[in-house]
């Protein structure tokens, strides 16, 4: 990521594609810790979410073998 090109430590980092280099679609969101803790304390800050492909095994192994 380019953070940590950088030395940066962001609250959120978002990714899709290139994780699965572009094979099948999938994103994701990595959370630091101080916006975890406002999601966790917070209820009006849930990210309540769903959808029908979450999780699709092969999006996750093909992330997995491009990892």
């Amino acid at each position: 990521f380019g953070c940590q090109a950088f030395g940066i430590e962001p609250d959120i980092v978002t990714f899709a594609k290139a994780v699965t280099s572009g094979y099948v679609p999938l994103g994701g969101v990595i959370v630091g810790g101080k916006a975890l803790g406002m999601l966790e304390t917070n209820s009006a800050w849930k990210l309540a979410h769903g959808f029908t492909y979450s999780g699709h095994h092969l999006a996750c192994a093909a992330a997995l073998a491009c990892i």
